[in-house]
């Protein structure tokens, strides 16, 4: 018999402390989107960005980057 999702943990609800319950236990990984100002500070473009991906109604953004001075603010390839 084939399970179905609601069998899966992962799209039941998570508690976090006494304030805070996930709807499921999907959660967006910590990644940099080198969106940032000339001066490291968050712009419209990171809030568009992170909107983008909370698609699914939440984002759970923790990340720390240990970026060179020299590096910052070369143009990307990518894109």
């Amino acid at each position: 018999m084939a399970t179905v999702t609601a069998d899966y943990k992962l799209f039941t609800p998570l508690q976090l402390g006494e304030d805070l319950t996930l709807k499921n236990r999907v959660v967006h990984g910590p990644i940099t989107c080198a969106r940032a100002n000339l001066d490291h500070a968050p712009n419209k473009r990171n809030a568009v960005y992170y909107e983008q991906c909370a698609v699914l109604d939440v984002v759970v953004k923790v990340s720390t980057e240990f970026v060179d001075v020299e590096s910052f603010g070369r143009e990307s390839d990518l894109y």
